[in-house]
């Protein structure tokens, strides 16, 4: 026993993966929700529209990763100016946040798609919904002058959300994900918004 305390046991609990799960469950972050009526997966949470394809293997890292009801897991960062950030930084308060994911192959096309989404939402839902575009790398991108940066130099917040190809969360302002989808485009947080308040999005 003594040996398997000294050589196993030990050596796995100082294992980042292992000690996440430990503190997580005390601090009972592991409580999901994703059969609650406010949690939404949209019929085809894979599909394509007009953004980048995804491929297989972004199909079932996305299908088996963070859902509709479970926690958002926090991620560092760096904030537009390259100051130290933390995504639990852009969820407190009481606003939902929104987070729009290019993937770690960041494009133009997808740059310019993230801005429209966070123009259409931000004109539909005003304040309530805060959203921020979370670029892999340290420099904010010349395409995205007029929307909020969140700079994901180590891919920390693109492994912990899935997020190998185009993909958007909608974060509650309790920290539970509200909504996912795939691509990131602004009409299917939009439905989810007006059934769930049964509020009237614009077209």
């Amino acid at each position: 026993m003594t040996f398997l305390r000294d050589r196993v046991l030990v050596p796995a609990l100082r294992l980042p993966v292992v000690l996440d799960r430990l503190l997580d469950g005390v601090a009972k972050l592991d409580v999901g929700y994703r059969s609650s009526s406010l949690a939404g997966e949209p019929a085809g949470v894979d599909r394509t529209g007009d953004g980048e394809a995804a491929g297989v293997v972004d199909r079932v890292r996305f299908r088996h990763g963070l859902h509709a009801g479970d926690r958002a897991p926090d991620a560092d960062g760096q904030d537009g100016d390259g100051a130290p950030a933390r995504l639990f930084d852009l969820f407190r308060g009481t606003h939902s946040t929104l987070l729009l994911f290019d993937g770690p192959a960041a494009t133009d096309a997808g740059y310019r798609r993230m801005t429209a989404t966070a123009r259409a939402v931000g004109a539909a839902l005003g304040d309530d919904v805060r959203t921020w575009v979370v670029v892999p790398g340290d420099r904010r991108p010349e395409g995205l002058d007029d929307v909020a940066v969140f700079l994901d130099p180590d891919r920390d917040a693109h492994h912990r959300y899935a997020a190998t190809a185009e993909s958007l969360y909608l974060v509650r302002p309790d920290g539970y994900v509200a909504f996912r989808s795939r691509p990131a485009a602004a009409r299917p947080v939009l439905d989810y918004v007006s059934s769930v308040f049964r509020i009237h999005a614009p077209a």
